[in-house]
């Protein structure tokens, strides 16, 4: 049933469903497959690459069987730094920025922040962790799941933890992942209303007033090993300001991968706005545009990628322009071979290459020749 469903997923991808279509969809698949809602829902969580199709089945299954949690989640998310005039708020609240994996656990589920979601059973990096995790849940009198951050050491081995399924795997590193809570939503907004975007009405200075008094309190009870608060400070618009570059300097000379802002004021919002904002350094390095990369889905038939060579000869795919520059490119590759590019990065990965890596802006100012004299 499992590759029955892949290959009807393939099917549908480029499909337009209504609402009412959706419906007519998951009784047929319960009806041949014979599989139930809940292993549908799964499929569909696990399975299927279009985050907004994935939300539009967990909402039509949730309401067709509620006692069922579809583990989706409309996650609040940050916007670039450059939005800070744009944050209404005067007073701030700072927190140090994880360099690990977005997630929300449901009960036995771990769910990303891509909507992905793996069973603790599956994953044995991650089934102390959900333990804990459930174990907090129970013993709180608010019935309220928590969104943060997993992590270990860096991103790469937080992500191959994470990943690694029950074949084989390391008995000394079975408790090493760390979830650590920055935000909550009670219970009854996670099982199936995602008509709005705001999803919890506490205002963030309340929200994590109760995490730093209640739930720290209750780990330290419990001795819970794998779940931490995230630590905040509150500090005025106005200070920010002058001693925003400070601040980011010290936590980055922890450890951290940078700083989360959020306005004290604001709700927790199931969308991406300025009401949180995220600073952390970047890099810059240029390159030469040395191949191109055909899109998929919606950029079918225009730029996927610039192939990019960076020092050395290293080759790396670079994306992150808008659709008409992609366009313009695709149809232009003659011209646009061999041009010089700046690329934005977060860092160097472990084998050299570029970590999150984006297109700056084209260099028509800068031939290949210059190029190659500088290099």
């Amino acid at each position: 049933s499992r590759k029955t469903f892949q290959s009807f997923l393939e099917y549908l991808k480029n499909k337009n469903l209504t609402y009412g279509e959706v419906y007519a969809l998951i009784k047929a698949l319960d009806k041949n497959l014979g599989i139930g809602y809940k292993k549908i829902a799964e499929y569909f969580a696990k399975y299927c690459d279009r985050e907004s199709f994935k939300k539009y089945v967990a909402q039509q299954l949730n309401w067709m069987q509620p006692d069922f949690i579809i583990p989706y989640f409309p996650f609040s998310l940050a916007e670039k730094f450059d939005k800070f005039n744009k944050m209404k708020d005067d007073i701030l609240n700072i927190q140090p920025k994880y360099d690990g994996i977005r997630a929300v656990i449901f009960k036995n589920y771990l769910l990303t922040r891509n909507h992905e979601y793996v069973s603790k059973d599956e994953r044995p990096y991650l089934k102390s962790l959900i333990d804990e995790v459930n174990m907090l849940q129970n013993y709180l009198e608010e019935k309220i799941y928590f969104d943060g951050e997993i992590f270990y050491q860096n991103f790469n081995t937080t992500m191959s933890l994470i990943s690694q399924e029950n074949e084989k795997y390391d008995y000394n590193l079975l408790d090493k992942l760390v979830f650590y809570i920055f935000d909550f939503v009670p219970e009854y907004f996670v099982s199936y209303d995602f008509k709005y975007n705001v999803i919890n009405d506490i205002p963030l200075e309340e929200r994590q007033k109760y995490l730093s008094d209640k739930v720290a309190e209750a780990i330290k009870k419990l001795n819970l090993k794998q779940i931490q608060v995230v630590p905040s400070k509150m500090i005025s618009k106005a200070d920010f300001i002058n001693e925003g570059d400070r601040i980011l300097n010290t936590y980055l000379n922890f450890g951290y991968e940078g700083i989360m802002i959020k306005g004290v004021r604001y709700p927790y919002i199931g969308d991406r706005g300025a009401h949180w904002l995220k600073l952390k350094p970047v890099n810059e390095i240029e390159g030469v545009i040395r191949g191109f990369k055909e899109g998929e889905g919606k950029y079918k038939n225009m730029l996927g990628a610039l192939e990019v060579e960076i020092n050395g000869g290293l080759k790396v795919f670079v994306s992150g322009m808008d659709d008409n520059l992609r366009k313009e490119i695709w149809e232009k590759r003659d011209m646009y071979l061999n041009k010089i590019v700046d690329v934005v990065f977060q860092e160097f990965t472990p084998s050299g290459s570029l970590r999150f890596p984006r297109i700056k802006r084209i260099r028509l100012d800068k031939t290949l020749e210059i190029w190659n004299k500088e290099e």
